[in-house]
């Protein structure tokens, strides 16, 4: 990721930004949505270490002097999605434990939204960092 990041540097403008957009080093909530409203079954227990190295690999090249941070937010991703589809994106290259975790969480949000004689639609509800990075010319 750090090499990555250090290409994106060379290809910028001296005067250019970089965009990085990924989950935030916590658990997504697997739940339905009702009239609006977001009603949570259980967290998702797959492994962030790939969301850790994302948020390393930037300390890293901030810290090296690549970029320095201009504005960084947090916000909330609500992903609707047929069961199957969201259990499989839950756990994209997980462990097998953590992959049948997620599918047993999954129907569980399906039996409560089926059971909601409001239904409702199945989904993640996640947290997303935004953050924009400025490029700084190296001197020397």
């Amino acid at each position: 990721m750090v090499h990555a990041l250090e290409q994106a540097w060379r290809v910028l403008r001296p005067t250019g930004l970089l965009v990085d957009i990924h989950p935030a080093i916590i658990h997504a909530r697997v739940g339905y949505v009702r009239n609006g409203s977001f009603v949570p079954v259980g967290l998702s227990r797959f492994p962030l270490v790939h969301y850790r190295d994302a948020s390393r690999a930037l300390r890293q090249v901030r810290d090296a002097g690549l970029f320095r941070q201009r504005t960084a937010k947090i916000f909330e991703c609500l992903t609707y999605g047929l069961p199957l589809e969201l259990a499989d994106w839950i756990t994209a290259s997980s462990e097998p434990e953590a992959v049948e975790q997620s599918e047993r969480l999954v129907k569980r949000a399906v039996q409560a939204m089926r059971a909601d004689p409001q239904g409702g639609r199945v989904g993640v509800r996640e947290r997303i960092y935004l953050r924009v990075l400025e490029r700084i010319d190296q001197v020397g």
